[in-house]
Parts: structure tokens; sequence; C-alpha cells
């Protein structure tokens, strides 16, 4: 299992132990980190014999399935989590196939040998929760599908042969002739993107691709594009917190191919997967109408697409206008900006700032200290206020510990001080952060305070404010109602205050890579999305992009 960490899944676990049933489980090396330590813990306190292995080949250990007795085994997409089962888009497969059975538990113990034993905790007995101390074979069944397909015909079966899974799969698309439908989290594996990107500009069948938001960042982008430009059907999922998860596909409405591996070259050619493919019409049609329900939650990749020459003409561009400087409501105008020029710079990462030391005194500061300490740093600035943050979440109630912050910087703008912010802005526009920033930094520029968006793809995780380049607030500390008000979340920060000014702590702030153009809203926005589009394109697609603005920047 990759991950394991839904508390019923792991209180069944404990009590078919504490029955007598041998449990043995192989965890990947993802659950070693402390925050799961405990789960497993439990389970070794339990009896559970515990492995942990790594792909040889520095990828993961990425099955989710588990071999039950002699003639059952259990696989699919889903981990054993809450987010799977209650929040995710998943498939879990309970398939009763004793040579099924036979060929995972070969490969299990194949995984088993290549492990290494966990040694845990197991000075006392535990026993599960409550609510499972008294599990019954009722109980156990509880969770089952209630969909049932029975004699369901298994074509093929690959653990660990991510290879040969491939060009089965391969093998498998390009027989098609009627529709693929496919759900898939991760799609990158350049043969198979080229296959379905072939079977599709051909005209040899009709395919529909239903995709997580994940696959809009700057690596997978150019590949969904291609599908995209050859007539592909492509659906995007988004939500905040649940993802389409699936690793599924229905070919002509009779093959149905699933599995823990994503259609990536990692899942094939590095990690420990397994994949498997049914030929059965019933089982097909409950996958489609599965889909079909996915479907009707997305949003058509229309709207996230690159413009093709092929497709639409250009856009006349505008002529040159001087750059109009931003008057805030406070009375003077911010410091002006404009159509940025270099935009082969956004290709190149960011450098790396020097680090650098200094003689200060410094102060832990807890979740209940947080806020009275940054209005006080606030209120005694003199000169500057220089701010990088990561989070800074929208006012979606009254959140007055927010709004007591930002009265108390405006109040510092109309001293005279100069309030510099730098906000994180996501590599996707469908994050939910992308509309957060841009609706802070049309409120905040409205308020005299001079807010800047980083550069797209541009890891800016900090949580920094520094005041007349003599204190410095630096922590995990982001500016939301949970983390400010101390109420939902545990964080800590230090306050760094020196004898004398710094300056370089002004130039780490200013080096830090922005969008150039803040006039306005639709300014600042129109250069991300071609930020965007210049980070996803590659190849001759990017030099003649960035040829065209080096002509034409507006």
């Amino acid at each position: 299992m990759f991950y394991l960490t839904h508390d019923d899944f792991i209180n069944t676990l404990i009590a078919l132990q504490g029955k007598g049933v041998k449990v043995r489980f192989l965890a990947n090396r993802a659950m070693l980190e402390p925050a799961h330590l405990p789960l497993l813990e439990r389970l070794a306190r339990a009896g559970v014999e515990m492995y942990a292995t790594t792909s040889p080949a520095g990828g993961k250990m990425h099955l989710k399935c588990a071999i039950v007795d002699d003639d059952t085994v259990i696989t699919g997409a889903a981990n054993w989590t809450r987010q799977s089962f209650e929040m995710n888009f998943e498939d879990a497969l309970i398939i009763r196939s004793p040579p099924l059975v036979e060929h995972y538990r070969e490969g299990f113990e194949k995984l088993l040998v290549a492990s290494e034993p966990l040694s845990l905790s197991s000075s006392q007995e535990v026993s599960p929760s409550s609510s499972n101390e008294r599990l019954t074979q009722s109980d156990l069944s509880r969770g089952l599908p209630s969909y049932v397909c029975r004699d369901v015909p298994l074509a093929m079966s690959f653990f660990n042969q991510g290879l040969e899974a491939r060009t089965a799969l391969i093998a498998s698309l390009r027989a098609a002739t009627g529709r693929v439908d496919i759900a898939m989290y991760f799609l990158d594996d350049p043969q198979v993107v080229a296959t379905l990107e072939g079977i599709s500009r051909a005209g040899q069948c009709r395919v529909r691709l239903l995709m997580d938001q994940v696959l809009l960042g700057p690596w997978y982008l150019p590949r969904i594009q291609k599908l995209w430009d050859a007539g592909v059907e492509v659906l995007c999922y988004r939500q905040d917190r649940a993802i389409l998860h699936l690793k599924a596909a229905v070919v002509d409405e009779e093959f149905v191919w699933t599995g823990s591996a994503n259609w990536s070259t990692g899942a094939f050619e590095r990690n420990i997967e397994d994949m498997l493919c049914f030929k059965d019409a019933t089982l097909a049609l409950r996958y489609l109408t599965f889909m079909d329900d996915i479907a009707a939650q997305c949003q058509s990749f229309e709207s996230f697409a690159l413009a093709s020459p092929d497709k639409e003409p250009a856009p006349t561009p505008e002529p040159p206008r001087e750059p109009e400087p931003v008057r805030s409501r406070v009375g003077f105008e911010l410091p002006m900006t404009g159509p940025r020029e270099d935009f082969d710079a956004v290709c190149n990462p960011a450098p790396t700032f020097p680090f650098f030391e200094v003689e200060a005194r410094v102060r832990y500061v807890p979740d209940d200290e947080y806020l009275p300490v940054l209005l006080k740093l606030i209120s005694q600035a003199h000169q500057s206020i220089l701010i990088t943050m990561y989070v800074m979440s929208e006012q979606k109630s009254a959140q007055p510990h927010l709004e007591c912050m930002l009265r108390s910087l405006e109040q510092a703008v109309r001293r005279g001080v100069y309030v510099y912010m730098v906000l994180f802005l996501p590599t996707s526009p469908e994050d939910r952060l992308d509309r957060a920033h841009s609706n802070w930094a049309e409120k905040l520029r409205a308020r005299g305070i001079d807010v800047r968006l980083a550069l797209p793809d541009t890891d800016l995780h900090e949580k920094m404010v520094v005041v007349d380049l003599c204190k410095a607030l630096i922590g995990s500390h982001n500016w939301s109602e949970g983390a400010i008000s101390g109420s939902r979340v545990y964080e800590s920060s230090a306050l760094i205050m020196l004898d004398r000014q710094e300056p370089r702590f002004a130039d780490y702030v200013f080096s830090r890579p922005i969008l150039s153009d803040m006039r306005t809203r639709e300014h600042w926005e129109r250069e991300a999305a071609v930020v965007r589009h210049i980070q996803a394109a590659t190849g001759k697609d990017r030099e003649a992009m960035l040829e065209r603005l080096r002509q034409e920047p507006e």
C-alpha cells in the first residue's frame, strides 16, 4: 500500500490479526514520515509484520492492493485513506480469482525479498478503537460496493511489469475502432501520448480524456495540448480538495484497463505498479457510466488550451501605450510599472540568493502571539515594510484578525511608510490561490500597498515580514485566518531584531522574480497568462512565441 491512514482499515487489520489471521504490510517509504509512524506502530504492536521497500530504479512502490487468503485480490487506484473513499474519484476492485492471487502472491514475495523489515515499537498490545472492537463478518462486508460483476474474464494482468504493460496497452489502443474513454490522474508517457494523438488525428475512433487539474501544470500541459489539437475531447476536473485519481480506460465499450499505474514514464519504467485488463461489456458499461458522471462535473479544456495558429488568426497587436501609474485611495501614486520587455527571462530559473549572517536577538513567536507581535511591528515602522507571502486567504467571512492586520498596514501607508509585498502566484490558473491573490493585489494596491505577484512556476513558499530593515518576522505563519488566529492550525515563527539596518534583506526581497505590469488587474492577468504559455511551451513552439513577443511585446 502506497498510503494507509484510514482508521477503519487499520482497526480491521488489527482485529483480524487478533483473531489469528496472519497480516503482512508492505509500505512505500513515504509512509515512514514522522506523521505516519504512529499508525505503523499501532499495526506493529498488534503483531502485523511490517516491511518497507523502494523501487530499484529510484521510483515508488505505488501499489494499492491486498491479497486475501487464496482466492481474492483487492486493487485499483484508491489508497486506503479517507480522502480516497470520501472525496476523490477512485476505483477499488475486489476480484475473486485463485489464478490472479497466485500471480500477485508471487510478485509480493519477490518484493518482500528486496524489502527491509521494520522494527517498530511492540512493547504493549493494542486493540482497535471501540467502534471496531467487535467486528463481525457483516461489518467486514459493509464496505463492499453495491455493484457486483460475476464471471468477468480477465484478459491480462501485470504486477511490476511496467514495460510489458505499456506495450500491451498501446497495442490495445491501436486496435480500437469505435471509442476510447480515459480517466487519468497523470498522463505524460511520450509513447502513450503519441498513440492517442495518432488514433485521434487519423479519425480511427473517438477519444475522450477526463483529467485532473494537476495536468494543467507546465510539465504536462504541452502533452495535453497535443491531444487537444489532434481532436481528443479533453475535460478537466477542478476542485480544491478532491481529485480525479483514477487510472482507468474503456476501449470499444468492451475492454477495461485499470490498476495503480498512471500512464506516465515513471509508472512504466521506475515504479512498482499493477495494471489489469478485463474483457467484459457489463463492466465496461459500469465504468462508462461512472466516467459520464465525472464528465458532468468537468470543464472543457478549451479555456486552458494555448492558441494555435492553424485554429485562429493572430490578434492585431495593440499600439504601444505609456505605462499608467496606479493611483491609490490614500492620495499618492505607487511606483510605475509597465509591459514586460524581457520575456526570455521567464524561462530561466531565479538565481539563488547567497546566504548572509547577522548578529541579532531572536524571540520565538507561538501562535497566540503572532498577530500581536505583527501589529506592533507594523505600528512601529518608520520607513519600510517588506513582505513575501505564500498564502493570503480570501475573506469569505468577517475574519476580524485579517481585517485588523490590513487596517494596520493601511495606517502605516498613511504615515508615509513604504509597504512592498510579493504574493505567490501558482502555476495553474485554476489553483484557488490564483484568484485569491489577484483579488488581494487589486484591493491592497487600492490601499497604497505596492503588491507584486510572483512569476508563475516560481516556488515562493516563504512567510516573511521585514520592518525598517532591522526587524524580521520569519516562520510558517501564512496570512490566513486559521494561521493568524491560531485557532485551526499550529504554526511557529521567529522575531529577529538587529541593532542596525541590514540592506541585504531588501536585496533579497527585491530579487524575487515578479510580474512586470501591475497597472491594472487586466494587465497583470494578461501577463501571467502569457508567462504560463511560455513556460508550458517547448522547443520551436517556445522560440516562435518568444520571437513574436520580442517584436510585439504588447
